[in-house]
């Protein structure tokens, strides 16, 4: 006769190998997090040392020179847009007069 019974032996054996297990996936999730904690100082380093840079004048870079580049175009863009919705407003002011001659109620 065979038992199917789970002994409390082997529920304890099972409960240890998980939590064996368990233990090893968080020393894992320990040494990524301290990995990550690294990398994030380091990348924080960078942006102290170029804003340092940044503050000094000292910004020679070709990022700096594009992102020079990028803000006028970006101004030229604008000054370009706002002359454009000018002239739409005008020529529809001009319309507007143009139809009310015609329908002769101006004068």
């Amino acid at each position: 006769m065979t038992s199917s019974r789970v002994t409390k032996q082997d529920i304890i054996t099972e409960l240890v190998k998980h939590n064996v297990e368990l233990l090893k996936k968080n020393a894992d999730l320990v040494t990524s997090v301290n990995n990550l904690i690294k990398k994030v100082d380091e990348l924080v380093e960078i942006f102290k040392k170029a804003a340092q840079n940044i503050e000094k004048g000292e910004v020679r870079e070709p990022l700096a020179r594009k992102l020079t580049d990028l803000l006028e175009q970006n101004k030229r863009i604008a000054r370009g847009l706002l002359l454009l919705e000018k002239f739409v407003r005008d020529k529809e002011t001009f319309s507007g007069i143009k139809k009310k001659e015609a329908e002769g109620g101006l004068f």
